[in-house]
């Protein structure tokens, strides 16, 4: 296959020149040039919305396919480094995530242990009466001997057990009773109807919630710790850590996801559990594979909420280099670290699944709420069986609650909207309100997105990178979001308000109005002739605008170009101007190149698949040594190290490193090189010269690579 390479001219004129596998670019004089990645066949999936509801065969699916970069409007490189290959996420370890924190330290686990100051030990002070005098004040002596009763029978042995008060209007008083019973008599309490209900000591998940509550005097009321995770999920990883301390996961709370096809450590806090209760939970997690390790725990005031860091610093390990010596491997960083990188979204952010997340965006901005219904629950090519099997059930049946009996879990969005509908919302925009906030807007970040890349491709295409032009969008200053703290006290007694609950139908996602986006306002402005002129701004400040109903656009060509592509699915710039809660529509402004900060590598020579080329946190609480390059390995592969801030999506980074597309098939395409290459020198190697028999290429035996991943 052959790579494009194109070099534009500020006047818009484009000069092809293919060559085979590279990408050196023709140098002109103040032009940016342009590298156009393997161009593909368009392979979008159908809209299945108005497929036959009665249809057994999976041929009526949405077919899953591999996306492609170029499909998602991934088309360009800067540099003029020539291309070469290598895998990427071979193994977990490839591919290491350390968050960077508002004030810029990379965080790292570095201890699991905990030693309590004397302040922490104690809940509450030595009371000067006892448990039955308290009582008595509030419910008088006939109610207090019963009660004492129901305490030393039925509370011990019966989990099904509770004992209740006589009703009371007076909330003031209710709450004194749900003290006492809380602190003196370690029992949980609820109110039903202005009545005080008491459960049971032997109601063990009571009890457990209980336990919960109890907390040292003075000590904020949450409790902060780093996470680091193998090959888990962000979510998933905490909803596993809620279930086995028995609490509701909305109690947990962070910065951003991380991914999880990889190592990654970050910050989380927890509402109400004590770094006692954390480090009994490490200790269980420590026996589970893939790892888990959780440790440094300190009390803080807040809760993190989403955009609460710098960035993230990857180490990232690209191994089995082909096409590239030494040189040209130390040219492409060094080059890279100049250039810096075009600011794309990256794959993952369309979703992996038959059904691209921006096709549900379009339906939800549309309005065509039973389309985006449809798309997210209807049967679709290369699910597990018994996902298709459930997805079957609802669109043939309706069934909605026996579909969510065998609704396997992970399928969030899907649970959520058919409770929304079991639930007799009034339409199916309504049932969206079900989905959780941020994964909700997920659908039409997704088609925003989408348009963002398509129109960073156009921009650089048509004038270039090396500096603004008439009309650009440039960023003049960004603020930070200082909240009231009136407000934010009214808002964190809510957020624990809801947690106080404890129960999981009630669940609201934590940092619900608090996007990434959100955490600075970005003023702009348009480039003038003056400003051309006077080179008064550099193309590093030069931003597209994620469309919505509070963005402007660029007054040059590329406006119109936005306005063209968003009509193509019928959508108006209008219709981003919605106060409708079920979408988000604000917009924002994204820099259209991007620099990595701190950049480093390390070239290795290895011969072992088995050993990490780079060090996750787990591997040095562990004590282990920094790897060391095998002089005349037979693999070569490069470590690199670099700051990125939040929004920005590495994969988009080494790719321009490489020259190379990250999507799935570049990457098929690679691993399939490399084995053929692999064949070819087995069979050299085990064939003698006077064998004249003709070999199948089928049946010479393939070395596979150990743990090869190619997800990215």
């Amino acid at each position: 296959m052959e790579n494009e390479t194109t070099t534009v001219k500020e006047e818009t004129s484009v000069v092809p020149a293919l060559n085979d596998n590279k990408t050196d670019s023709i140098p002109i004089e103040s032009t940016g040039t342009v590298t156009n990645s393997t161009p593909t066949p368009n392979t979008n999936p159908t809209d299945n919305s108005n497929s036959n509801s009665n249809s057994n065969s999976n041929s009526s699916f949405p077919h899953k396919v591999d996306r492609t970069e170029e499909d998602l409007g991934i088309k360009l490189f800067l540099g003029k480094s020539g291309s070469w290959s290598g895998l990427l996420k071979q193994r977990f370890s490839d591919f290491i995530v350390n968050e960077i924190d508002e004030q810029g330290n990379v965080i790292h686990l570095k201890a699991t242990d905990y030693t309590a100051s004397s302040d922490d030990q104690s809940t509450e002070s030595t009371p000067s009466t006892t448990k039955e005098e308290d009582l008595q004040k509030l419910v008088g002596e006939e109610k207090t001997k019963q009660f004492t009763e129901f305490f030393n029978g039925p509370n011990k042995t019966d989990p099904n057990a509770f004992f209740l008060f006589d009703a009371n209007e007076n909330k003031e008083q209710r709450t004194e009773l749900h003290k006492v019973i809380k602190l003196r008599y370690n029992l949980v309490s609820q109110t039903d109807d202005d009545k005080v209900k008491v459960w049971a000591e032997a109601n063990l998940k009571k009890k457990s919630m209980n336990d919960r509550q109890q907390w040292p005097i003075g000590k904020p009321k949450y409790v902060e710790f780093k996470l680091c995770k193998e090959n888990r999920d962000t979510m998933d990883t905490l909803s596993m850590m809620s279930r086995i301390l028995r609490n509701s996961e909305k109690n947990f709370s962070f910065a951003g996801t991380k991914d999880k096809r990889g190592i990654t450590t970050q910050r989380v806090t927890v509402w109400k559990i004590t770094p006692e209760k954390l480090v009994e939970l490490n200790n269980k997690l420590s026996t589970l594979s893939p790892p888990v390790r959780i440790g440094e725990y300190k009390f803080v005031e807040n809760h993190l909420r989403l955009g609460d860091l710098m960035g993230n610093r990857f180490s990232i390990v690209i191994r089995e280099i082909q096409g590239a010596d030494d040189q040209l491997i130390t040219e492409s960083i060094e080059t890279f670290k100049k250039t810096g990188f075009i600011n794309y979204f990256g794959m993952q952010r369309f979703g992996t699944g038959a059904i691209p997340t921006y096709e549900i965006g379009i339906a939800m901005i549309q309005g065509n709420w039973e389309k985006a219904a449809k798309l997210i629950l209807d049967p679709r090519d290369g699910e597990r069986e018994d996902a298709t099997k459930a997805r079957k059930l609802y669109k043939e049946t309706g069934d909605i609650k026996n579909t969510l009996k065998i609704l396997p879990r992970g399928l969030n969005a899907e649970r959520k909207l058919l409770i929304g509908l079991k639930n007799g919302q009034s339409s199916y925009q309504d049932a969206f309100y079900s989905i959780p906030r941020t994964l909700r807007m997920l659908y039409t970040h997704s088609y925003q997105s989408l348009i963002w890349n398509l129109m960073a491709t156009k921009r650089i295409e048509l004038f270039g990178f090396n500096k603004p032009i008439v009309g650009d969008l440039v960023i003049i200053s960004e603020e930070s979001i200082q909240k009231d703290n009136q407000q934010q006290q009214q808002q964190q007694k809510e957020e624990e308000k809801e947690k106080g609950k404890g129960k999981e139908e009630e669940e609201e996602e934590i940092g619900d109005e608090t996007e990434i986006e959100e955490k600075k306002v970005i003023k702009v402005d348009f480039v003038t002739e003056d400003d051309v002129k006077n080179d008064r701004y550099t193309i590093q400040q030069v931003v597209l605008p994620l469309i919505g109903g509070n963005t402007l656009l660029p007054k040059n060509i590329i406006g119109e170009l936005y306005i063209e592509e968003l009509a193509k699915n019928n959508i108006q710039p209008s219709q981003f101007i919605s106060k409708n809660r079920a979408i988000d529509l604000r917009g924002g402004y994204r820099k259209l190149l991007e620099t990595a900060k701190d950049t480093t590598f390390k070239i290795f020579n290895y011969d072992d698949f088995t050993i990490p080329l780079a060090l996750s946190d787990i591997e040095l609480l562990k004590g282990s040594q920094e790897p060391q390059d095998v002089p005349n390995g037979k693999h070569k592969a490069v470590r690199v190290c670099f700051n990125l801030p939040s929004s920005t999506y590495a994969t988009m980074a080494y790719r321009e490193i490489l020259k190379s597309s990250s999507d799935m098939t570049s990457q098929m395409n690679m691993i399939n090189k490399n084995l053929n290459s692999n064949n070819k020198k087995n069979f050299k190697s085990t064939t003698s010269s006077k064998t004249t028999e003709k070999i199948d290429s089928d049946q010479v035996e393939e070395k596979p690579l150990k743990k090869q991943n190619t997800n990215i």
